[in-house]
């Protein structure tokens, strides 16, 4: 009976000093947005610690993820365990890292809501303080803010170490927005570029690192709020086609961009006048001229009756010269009359006057005699 007593004394006191052992290793250190990830232990007694057995899990209940350890921790010493990229959850709502002994119980356990790229939360200061995002430090002590120098006085009252907190809620981190020089279609830097979030002017030109978070401003007035959500950035330049984007600022994002602006042409498009065309000289038309056909040789009263339309004789009477002088002026007064018809008239005028002439001269010889 003594005996069953003692060995019952004797097992409270071993699990006793193996839950003391349990409770001097700590999450220290993890990245969830590395690759690959990783979960760094500390050992905050002056014992080694067989880590055989133990497990690192996450938020969710897939046990093929969990991590069952080997090996054993130093005193004051630190190890780190390898997970392939996409096991912490590296985006909203974020994820729970959890650390189990052999028995199941949880020894250590710490819930982020938000991460960065290749940053960190870890304790501050190592194995017991609260978490913070800071810079990796793998395998070594985390990096603590170094305190102020204190003045130099004749007393001074010790400061009570503050009492370790197993959690604590990490302040977030701000969105971080970086604009780099802009370019032009051609790759030219352009300088003296205007920015703007939601069409308002922040004082900002060029390239500048806007900071999103709650309670932020993006400019020195301090009057255009850039808290979390969506925003949209601008960037304006005379002569150039303005740039903008819409963007969701979520805590501990970062962007990174290298705006193009398009140079909008100056130069005036030429209108082609168009020459006037001379108007063409009318070419005159070359007048015929009618070239009589040769006749055979008549008589003049022959031709003076042709042409007249009445019988001459060959001794004319005074009623054949009346007759032929208005014929004459009919011919003169008909416009259409060509010149081979004028010649003819002509000459049959004069041929008709001849002969009357001479017929007149031979009445009067005869009657003389």
């Amino acid at each position: 009976m003594r005996i069953l007593v003692l060995l019952i004394v004797w097992s409270f006191f071993l699990l006793t000093l193996a839950s003391s052992a349990h409770a001097t290793v700590f999450i220290n250190e993890f990245c969830p947005k590395c690759d690959p990830e990783w979960v760094e232990l500390y050992n905050d007694s002056d014992e080694a610690v067989n880590l055989s057995g133990w497990e690192i899990q996450d938020g969710n209940t897939q046990s093929s993820d969990d991590l069952t350890l080997t090996g054993e921790i130093l005193p004051h010493g630190f190890t780190t365990f390898d997970h392939p990229k996409g096991w912490l959850n590296d985006s909203s709502p974020g994820d729970t890292v959890k650390f189990y002994d052999p028995q199941s119980n949880l020894i250590d356990s710490y819930t982020y809501t938000s991460t960065t790229s290749d940053k960190t939360y870890s304790r501050q200061p190592d194995g017991s303080g609260a978490f913070a995002l800071t810079d990796p430090t793998k395998n070594t002590n985390n990096q603590t803010p170094s305190p102020p120098t204190p003045t130099p006085t004749e007393f001074s009252t010790p400061t009570a170490s503050p009492t370790p907190t197993e959690t604590s809620t990490p302040t977030l981190a701000k969105s971080i927005y970086k604009i780099n020089k802009p370019k032009d279609q051609n790759g030219q830097l352009i300088f003296s570029v205007k920015i703007y979030v939601d069409n308002f002017y922040t004082h900002h030109e060029d390239d500048e690192i806007l900071e999103f978070c709650d309670g932020c401003f993006c400019d020195d007035a301090k009057s255009i709020l850039c808290g979390y959500g969506k925003h949209t950035i601008k960037l304006t330049k005379t002569g150039y086609s303005d740039w903008s984007e819409l963007r969701n600022f979520t805590t501990g994002t970062s962007y990174e961009i290298t705006p193009i602006l398009t140079k909008i042409s100056s130069e005036p498009t030429i209108t082609s006048t168009p020459t006037p065309t001379p108007n063409p000289t009318a070419t005159p038309l070359p007048i015929k001229v009618q070239t009589p056909t040769p006749t055979e040789k008549k008589n003049v009263a022959s031709v003076a009756s042709e042409i007249l339309g009445v019988n001459v004789s060959a001794t004319p009477t005074a009623e054949d010269v009346t007759s032929a002088v208005e014929m004459q002026t009919v011919g003169k007064e008909n416009p259409q009359t060509d010149t081979f018809t004028a010649i003819a008239v002509g000459i049959t005028s004069i041929g008709l006057l001849g002969v009357i002439f001479y017929r007149l001269s031979k009445i009067s010889i005869k009657d003389i005699k």
